[in-house]
């Protein structure tokens, strides 16, 4: 006598023992930011440290790798310091800033034991430095990151994540940031002296949800 589960269908006829996994990952994530620091002509400017939030949402796809968009954000406070020369054009001030990645890539996982696996991430996307002051305007970057880390599995559906990520946001040579910074309101004369990156990393942990079959 043949089983019933044998006969079991999906909708559209497809047998349920054949039918392709497809598991979403969720992981909502929390940790601590690197802000970096960035040369201008005109002074630097220093993002603080401070803790990070963020999630990420994974589809797998068939070579073994998921395609991933992942978002992480900080809140924190930017110090800019002027050179000599610009000390009166450009006067030293404290800030308030918001820090926002949204990227997209690829996510290689491997194999470490039976319920923990490693992973390496390459991803793109686009950073979003949101200023909290009225007279300071805000700037959208295009940005790498590169990252890795381990997921350590408690059972089929949930683990727990720990990585590691490096942003580098592009700024062109000569490119206007920050527009109003000094005294002139909304100038935008203060510019990087050659095409630059102000390195950003964080360190996280969080939790991961596997949903689908």
């Amino acid at each position: 006598m043949l089983s019933v589960a044998s006969f079991a269908q999906v909708p559209g006829g497809q047998n349920l023992k054949t039918r392709p996994s497809l598991r979403l990952e969720i992981s909502p994530m929390a940790g601590y930011f690197f802000g970096g620091s960035v040369k201008f002509y005109e002074g630097k400017l220093k993002i603080k440290d401070n803790a990070s939030f963020g999630v990420s949402v994974g589809l797998p796809l068939s070579n073994g790798t998921l395609l991933e968009f992942s978002y992480t954000g900080i809140s924190s406070t930017a110090e800019w310091r002027p050179s000599y020369a610009y000390e009166s054009k450009y006067p030293e001030r404290n800030f308030g800033i918001n820090v926002n990645y949204f990227n997209l890539g690829g996510v290689r996982r491997v194999p470490l034991a039976e319920n923990i696996e490693g992973f390496g991430a390459l991803r793109a996307g686009a950073v979003y430095f949101n200023s909290t002051a009225d007279d300071v305007g805000d700037v959208w970057r295009f940005e790498v990151s590169l990252g890795g880390g381990i997921k350590v599995f408690l059972s089929d559906k949930i683990g727990l994540r720990f990585q590691g990520n490096m942003h580098l946001p592009l700024i062109l040579s000569g490119a206007g940031l920050f527009c109003g910074i000094g005294t002139g309101g909304s100038n935008c004369s203060v510019g990087v002296s050659s095409t630059s990156s102000i390195i950003q990393g964080d360190l996280s942990a969080g939790l991961v949800f596997r949903l689908g079959y």
